[in-house]
């Protein structure tokens, strides 16, 4: 237990940022299921499925230097709200078109817009933790992402089959409880 310990006395705004952080990360679960909900759900051959998680993860890298682009020339917070929020609005959109081909447009949507929420949290981190404590601070901030992204894929694993709805739901509720966990709970330098 003394690991844990290290991490002791970061501040609250470091909490909470690190909680948004293992939503966000467990709200990746409907990106891992992508695979199959082309071929499985969709129908797709496995050379039309590579496309589109193609497209996908390249949405995601542009989404990632946009999002870090916006963090450094706007307000932090409400740049990460609005990602947040055009992600929870993709996860229901995908909920209500997930068994057709029109939900290639949301997630593709979706990718760009999660993964642009990664810089902008980190640079909320980093206005938020005392300086002699940064590297407690992002190690946290690490740590719980990959309990995120473990757990996410496990959940979305149970949904799959049987609730496709639920896990877009799911995922959409967990961004808004993020954005509901970020307003007014963290104060970070505005732009």
């Amino acid at each position: 237990m003394h690991y844990l310990d290290n991490f002791a006395g970061l501040g609250r705004q470091v909490y909470i940022l690190c909680l948004v952080r293992v939503l966000d990360a467990i709200g990746f679960m409907t990106s891992f299921m992508t695979p199959l909900l082309y071929k499985d759900v969709l129908g797709m051959n496995s050379v039309e499925s590579g496309f589109w998680i193609s497209v996908s993860y390249a949405a995601g890298i542009l989404g990632t230097i946009l999002g870090g682009h916006a963090a450094d020339r706007m307000s932090r917070k409400k740049v990460s709200c609005a990602i947040l929020l055009i992600v929870g609005v993709t996860q229901l959109w995908c909920a209500l078109v997930c068994r057709s081909r029109m939900v290639v447009l949301p997630v593709i949507l979706g990718f760009g817009a999660g993964y642009g929420l990664f810089p902008v949290l980190s640079a909320m981190v980093a206005d938020v933790c005392k300086p002699e404590r940064s590297t407690e601070s992002f190690s946290l901030m690490y740590l719980v992402q990959n309990v995120g992204f473990a757990a996410g894929p496990a959940i979305g694993g149970f949904l799959f089959h049987r609730h496709l709805v639920g896990m877009f739901l799911l995922d959409a509720a967990a961004c808004f409880v993020s954005i509901a966990l970020k307003i007014g709970r963290t104060s970070c330098r505005e732009r």
